[in-house]
């Protein structure tokens, strides 16, 4: 079997039509991209039709796919100082890494591409990210991966809906220059406890896609 398709969304507009995207299996919104009220009944629609697809939300940002977030319960604000419910906050800063979570998934930790140890550390694309709350991910059934240096997930997992959420570019961005070394590269070439971790987290979206959860 194959893998259907996979559409990374790019800069400006979506404009999602059901009957083409029901043609993939792997549906990455990035930070790039923009909902419109449209998308966001597409995406639910083809994310419920299946319980073999998966689908990638970015939200590093604080209008980073917004709109299908609000739609879930993710109520976000931007800033430093933002009051305990809202599910998302964001941090201008890119000083503490993103570390290891000790709940990430052992097929993640210890996977088909290798093992990775607690000293694992992602550092912050740019000048600000996003985490979701522990509460939050917890009333979303999100599995914490990866954690932001104030405690939220950065990168965290939904086994059972196929969702994958990310926080930060720098997860995966391929050509940084000096950063290099933080991400999976381009060419699919594992080098790093990170490219390990990143490469066992695409082969769950490969296993779920072809066959289910692991």
């Amino acid at each position: 079997m194959n893998i259907q398709g996979f559409l990374f969304g790019g800069l400006g507009s979506y404009n999602l039509r059901q009957e083409i995207v029901e043609s993939y299996d792997v549906l990455y919104l990035t930070y790039a991209g923009t909902l419109n009220q449209n998308d966001v009944t597409v995406i639910n629609n083809w994310l419920d039709r299946s319980d073999n697809r998966v689908l990638v939300v970015q939200f590093d940002s604080y209008g980073t796919n917004r709109l299908w977030l609000n739609q879930q319960g993710f109520t976000s604000q931007p800033g430093t100082t933002n009051p305990e419910d809202y599910a998302i906050h964001f941090y201008p800063e890119n000083l503490s890494p993103f570390t290891l979570s000790p709940e990430a998934p052992v097929f993640l930790t210890d996977g088909v591409f290798g093992k990775v140890t607690d000293a694992l550390e992602f550092r912050c694309y740019d000048t600000t990210h996003g985490e979701i709350t522990p509460e939050a991910a917890h009333a979303h059934q999100i599995t914490p991966i990866l954690l932001g240096g104030r405690g939220g997930i950065v990168l965290g997992l939904d086994m059972q809906r196929g969702i994958i959420y990310c926080g930060d570019l720098d997860l995966y961005y391929s050509s940084q220059g000096a950063q290099q070394g933080t991400r999976l590269t381009g060419k699919g070439t594992i080098s790093n406890e990170a490219d390990i971790l990143l490469a066992n987290l695409w082969a769950w979206v490969a296993n779920r896609v072809l066959q289910g959860d692991l």
